[in-house]
């Protein structure tokens, strides 16, 4: 080889060493991955901190970002309501050696439920049981509705792919996963004194207050006005057809529930708003084998129990007794405290618990019948 064309078969490879370590200089959270390393750090981490990870689950993504890692055979869909809702370290309790997990993400649409079976085909996931959480919301015509269907059907594309780079591995730092280690060692105390708060409200003043200050609660006038506005989406029933030919094809099990809103909310919905969420409930008939639409039926749950979903240290306990005391609380933080003094639609964790609790009977029965059983 002539010195001419060693020279510059060298200049070439210089160049393409010098353009490979530029791009993976600058993109190097995207190029330095492996599923299989990360997907095995995941796995073990945990099965080893399973009770972090379950206590976790609430009011966070972090189920379908680890969807692939925890491998659940039985899965609670849904959207915010799913992921607040439900009591995950004591459902696992009651359906072990069923190992649960989550897939709810916030503003999360009926028509991502066929998106869930996909992912549980493509990725090759244990998954054999669904639970839908749903709510009225989720059959109304709103304008937020093809963005929040296009984010959580990309969300759940991006579950299969690795979500960490191997440098936030080593050292712990994650980037995308929301850290769990250690969750067990102050969530379960902070519930347990939320449950005895709970219990030391007087319902009936809870009630009152809710009612006489509806207007001037800012989550109470969002909530009526967002109910005011609500109307039917159209074709409901093409849409639940084709959740139930996704499911039948990938040979699921479908469970659908109502996810507890508060009595007062449950009160503000129309007669109309009611009949029609009560008709889409039971067009899963055709693949679901059980729905459970109890909490509605019975107009919500006590309001007490969507009281300090956020498990606020200082949260004003008084100011159900005396509102003025609620009211310059909030004002303290408005941002953030508006939405924390008071959830019409998601449940605290004493509320998840309670619900929890009255559901997991049925659950545990579900899964061990034997196939084509009704509970």
């Amino acid at each position: 080889m002539r010195a001419s064309t060693k020279i510059g078969y060298l200049a070439a490879c210089l160049l393409f060493i010098g353009t490979g370590l530029r791009i993976t200089l600058h993109s190097w959270q995207s190029t330095l991955t492996s599923r299989g390393i990360e997907r095995a750090y995941f796995q073990s981490l945990i099965d080893t901190h399973e009770p972090d990870y379950l206590l976790k689950l609430r009011d966070t993504h972090l189920g379908c970002k680890t969807i692939t890692y925890r491998d659940p055979q039985l899965v609670f869909l849904g959207d915010s309501h799913s992921y607040a809702g439900w009591d995950y370290a004591m459902l696992q309790d009651a359906l072990r050696p069923v190992r649960i997990g989550n897939c709810a993400l916030a503003g999360m649409f009926p028509e991502n439920v066929a998106d869930f079976v996909s992912l549980v085909t493509a990725a090759g996931l244990s998954t054999r049981y669904i639970v839908f959480g749903i709510q009225p919301r989720m059959f109304w015509d709103v304008p937020e509705r093809p963005d929040r269907i296009a984010r959580a059907r990309q969300m759940m594309i991006e579950a299969r792919a690795p979500r960490e780079n191997l440098p936030a591995i080593l050292t712990g730092k994650w980037r995308q996963i929301d850290q769990f280690v250690g969750t067990a060692m102050t969530e379960p105390a902070r519930i347990a004194r939320l449950e005895t708060d709970t219990r030391a409200l007087d319902r009936g003043t809870v009630d009152r207050t809710l009612a006489e200050n509806e207007r001037s609660i800012y989550a109470l006038n969002f909530w009526l006005g967002y109910v005011n506005e609500g109307g039917p989406l159209s074709n409901i029933g093409a849409l639940v057809q084709r959740t139930c030919d996704a499911v039948r094809r990938a040979g699921l099990r479908l469970a659908v529930v109502y996810i507890p809103e508060s009595r007062w909310l449950n009160q503000h919905y129309t007669a109309a708003q009611r009949r029609d969420f009560i008709a889409n409930a039971a067009l899963y008939q055709q693949c679901a084998d059980w729905i459970d639409m109890t909490a509605f039926d019975s107009l919500g749950y006590d309001n007490r129990l969507f009281v300090n979903r956020y498990l606020v240290d200082n949260y004003p306990y008084a100011g159900w007794r005396t509102v003025a005391v609620a009211q310059q609380w909030m004002a303290e933080n408005a941002t953030e405290r508006r939405w924390q003094f008071f959830d019409p639609d998601h449940l605290s964790a004493a509320g998840a618990r309670a619900f929890s609790t009255r559901i997991a009977p049925r659950l545990a029965q579900w899964v061990s019948a034997s196939p084509g059983a009704k509970p």
